[in-house]
């Protein structure tokens, strides 16, 4: 049987996976799902510092301290960022690689990037007039660091 390590997308956490994680196990498969720094159940952690490396980490730390070997890493939507930055540090132990209508950046791209025209103008308005869904980041931060999803500038390497 085959390890699952599900990662969920923004403005998710591991209960979208709670139907497909129930089913897997029933098949005998072994499912991770953890939720992500800052989001969900574990809000209470989000801080400016918490970006697209926390989430990263958050993965590897996961595969590294229960020790998982050949898994099948899917990711959703934001969870394609996180998981091909997975990849980058954790390639020995993924046996396949699933990015389920996920995004996919080149290097240097963020998600607001690679968004449709409208959904990014639209954003990037929004945050212009102070709209955010995470606390502000100093603009030193955001210039140089990958960040979270809510903070609406994602820059990511890909694989």
């Amino acid at each position: 049987m085959a390890t699952f390590v599900l990662v969920h997308g923004a403005w998710h956490g591991a209960w979208c996976w709670q139907r497909v994680a129930r089913l897997l196990t029933r098949a005998g498969h072994d499912v991770f799902a953890p939720t992500l720094t800052g989001l969900c159940e574990r809000s209470h952690l989000l801080t400016p510092a918490v970006d697209l490396d926390t989430h990263i980490l958050d993965i590897v730390n996961e595969l590294k301290w229960q020790e998982l070997k050949d898994v099948v890493i899917v990711g959703h939507s934001y969870g394609g960022m996180v998981i091909s930055g997975v990849a980058e540090k954790m390639e020995k132990a993924i046996a396949s690689f699933v990015m389920l209508d996920a995004f996919m950046p080149e290097n240097g791209q963020s998600l607001v990037d690679i968004w449709p025209a409208p959904m990014r103008d639209g954003l990037l308005a929004a945050e212009r007039n102070g709209a955010t869904t995470v606390p502000p980041r100093a603009a030193e931060a955001m210039s140089t660091k990958r960040t979270a999803p809510g903070s609406m500038r994602n820059a990511h390497r890909s694989r």
